[in-house]
């Protein structure tokens, strides 16, 4: 997978054999800008950046010969096939990954019927994929980045549909409407043709109870209007515990994340400082010198660990002499 051809074809003299080196320092300048507002958003790469990229290779490696198109536009085209090939296995039953060999984790016959009707899945049994983890980190976080705003948007229409069905259901359990209706059509049609005095016995207690059933539905309807506000009152203070529970999550999840990374970081300066001091013929402080080195420069550290044995002294060497 290392020494595919990166460009089309069908382009004659525009085709160019990609090495491990190149491919190190393309992933890497590409991750730099996914990081970077300015040539990343959330929908995607922005306009000019394979431009950006070929310059910063060339800033790194000047004879290369590299240009944006067609050589960098068909290489990233391919590490994203590869990458999302990679990703769908990943994400199925009985594959897996080993992190310390960047290899798929599978048997023979498993992968070999998955290839059947996965085409772009050929060339990933058996080889490792040193730049798949640096490659999910530029590509797998649009997606899930979507799924979070959808997440949120789904949130906020069923809040909107309980509330609006709470809304409804008080209008329509009110009895005030009703009940005074039904009163003023019974009286109505009750209602004698001969006027009745005020004074008498049988006027005031139909004055009398019409006063009492006044007074029910003013009670009913305070205590629907009390029973309503509690409610609303609950929802929001129940709101405002989720929000903070989430963002305590948050923050607990980003103090997380930054002790792994400082612990990972002493992880692999001790591993670089391990590795360079096995090397004949290279003092402590010159293992210092080029650990610096190799911490500082990432895509040289890949290269170091990529190297064979019988090549990582030279390439140590070489590095000392060019500080």
């Amino acid at each position: 997978m290392m020494g595919e051809e990166g460009s089309n074809p069908g382009r004659g003299k525009n085709k160019h054999f990609w090495n491990f080196e190149e491919d190190t320092v393309l992933i890497k300048y590409l991750h730099e800008l996914s990081l970077d507002p300015k040539w990343k958003s959330e929908s995607g790469f922005k306009s000019g950046y394979m431009n950006k990229l070929e310059e910063m290779i060339k800033s790194v490696l000047p004879n290369c010969g590299l240009k944006a198109d067609p050589h960098i536009e068909s290489r990233i085209k391919h590490w994203i096939e590869k990458y999302s090939a990679m990703a769908e296995m990943l994400s199925t039953s009985g594959f897996g990954w080993d992190s310390d060999k960047k290899m798929l984790q599978v048997e023979k016959t498993v992968f070999d019927e998955w290839a059947k009707a996965h085409k772009k899945a050929k060339g990933l049994y058996g080889v490792p994929f040193p730049h798949y983890e640096t490659l999910a980190e530029i590509y797998a976080k649009d997606k899930a980045t979507g799924e979070a705003k959808d997440n949120n948007m789904n949130v906020e229409i069923a809040n909107q549909s309980m509330t609006i069905e709470s809304e409804e259901d008080g209008y329509m359990d009110s009895p005030t409407h009703s009940t005074h209706s039904t009163q003023s059509t019974t009286q109505s049609h009750k209602r004698p043709m001969k006027k009745e005095d005020d004074n008498t016995p049988s006027k005031k207690a139909k004055m009398k109870q019409m006063k009492g059933k006044g007074k029910t539905h003013q009670k009913v309807d305070d205590a629907n209007e009390l029973v309503a506000s509690l409610h609303n009152t609950s929802k929001t203070f129940g709101k405002i515990f989720e929000d903070i529970n989430a963002n305590l999550g948050t923050m607990a999840n980003s103090w997380s994340k930054a002790e792994e990374r400082e612990k990972k970081m002493d992880d692999e300066v001790n591993k670089v400082l391990e590795e360079v001091m096995k090397l004949d013929g290279v003092s402590p402080s010159e293992s210092l010198e080029v650990a610096t080195i190799l911490m500082a420069e990432k895509h040289k550290l890949r290269i170091f660990f990529q190297a064979p044995t019988n090549l990582k002294k030279q390439y140590v060497l070489d590095l000392l002499k060019e500080k």
